[in-house]
């Protein structure tokens, strides 16, 4: 027991492990607004409600741009390719809510985002 937690400590230091909860917790937020959006239901709310749906819009954007900022595209192989297409999923779902009023598009996002914090939380996981 003691060899496998001195091989999680080896792994993942300090700086990974305070990286990965920052990274859920910026995942978690945007969850959160993605829900706000959807909570507007009906078309006359989400008219009323614009303003609001597009300072969340531009806080999903800024946070999942930050993510992808995070990311080490040259030594992180094809899980760094792969979790920018999925940030920028993100972003693409929420303009198209923006662009379009295409508010199916919610499903998307929040599906994406909560596989890749049910990753991070495995990751987690094993580094407790």
């Amino acid at each position: 027991m003691e060899k496998e937690k001195e091989l999680k400590d080896y792994v993942l230091d300090t700086k990974a492990k305070n990286h990965i909860k920052l990274v859920e917790g910026v995942l978690k937020r945007i969850e959160e607004y993605l829900t706000k959006i959807e909570s507007f239901s009906g078309q006359e709310e989400r008219q009323k409600k614009s303003e609001i749906i597009h300072d969340l819009y531009t806080n999903i954007n800024k946070l999942s741009t930050f993510l992808e900022s995070t990311l080490d595209m040259k030594n992180g192989g094809t899980l760094a390719i792969n979790l920018q297409k999925l940030y920028q999923h993100i972003r693409y779902c929420v303009q198209r809510i923006i662009d379009e009023k295409d508010f199916s598009y919610i499903d998307s996002a929040k599906k994406v985002v909560n596989e890749i914090n049910k990753g991070w939380g495995k990751v987690a996981a094993c580094a407790a």
